[in-house]
């Protein structure tokens, strides 16, 4: 079974942008021990444990990052205790859906 956007338990934080904002993409590999991020921008990459103490490391990097907008894939729900980090900071942040 395939999970769809509106079935999961988390939405994506929505933060009124204009045109005019310049948006710094970041991008998430969610895997069962590690948060693989890319910074498009700055054309930088970066690694955190999926943990809770790598969760904090990374909220506290997003939050360094202005207007970043984070995409991350689901991963079997690998990326649940991240996403809710980054709601709860206030984080622009979106799931990239595939179907198989």
């Amino acid at each position: 079974m395939s999970a769809e956007p509106g079935d999961h338990p988390l939405t994506e934080h929505r933060v009124r942008m204009t045109a005019s904002t310049p948006v710094n993409w970041i991008g998430i590999d969610v895997s069962k021990a590690t948060l693989d991020v890319y910074d498009l921008s700055h054309q930088h990459r970066v690694q955190f444990t999926n943990d809770p103490e790598g969760i904090a490391q990374l909220t506290t990097y997003l939050l360094a990052c202005p207007n970043a907008a984070v995409v991350c894939e689901a991963t079997g729900g690998y990326e649940q205790a991240m996403a809710r980090q980054l709601h709860q900071s206030g984080l622009l942040w979106h799931h990239a859906w595939h179907s198989a």
